[in-house]
């Protein structure tokens, strides 16, 4: 069941929101097979007095926030468990940053995604290791 976090300086409104969801899921079925009642994406918009970079907090920055923020922004995060191949992730990260990109109006190389990818043995649902769980 893939997880995604899309973090998004806050200010984006409800239908750039609905794209990303939309273009992310989308892209997690058609690479992965995931169905979509198994995806979740969370959006977690990020206040500039919430967040610092060299020290100090965007809020405070005279500088251009929005390339101020790690490699870029949005930064997502795929987690999902072992299985997929490297070609897989290539195809998912392509797809993914052409609609964030598109939906949000920005340039590519702006949008960071980084994978996490988890073995059974280091996922436990229900007090119990998902490579033990035989349901």
């Amino acid at each position: 069941m893939p997880r995604v976090t899309v973090e998004i300086l806050e200010g984006r409104n409800a239908e750039q929101k609905r794209a990303v969801v939309k273009g992310v899921c989308d892209s997690i079925n058609e690479v992965f097979g995931s169905a979509k009642p198994n995806i979740a994406v969370r959006i977690a918009p990020i206040k500039p007095e919430d967040l610092a970079v060299s020290g100090e907090l965007l809020s405070d920055s005279e500088k251009d926030i929005t390339t101020l923020y790690g490699l870029g922004e949005p930064r997502i995060t795929v987690q999902h468990v072992e299985g997929r191949s490297l070609d897989q992730r290539r195809q998912l990260a392509g797809l993914i940053t052409d609609r964030v990109a598109q939906a949000l109006a920005l340039p590519k190389d702006r949008v960071t995604i980084y994978f996490l990818v988890a073995k059974l043995t280091e996922l436990a649902g229900g007090g119990m290791l998902n490579i033990d769980n035989k349901k």
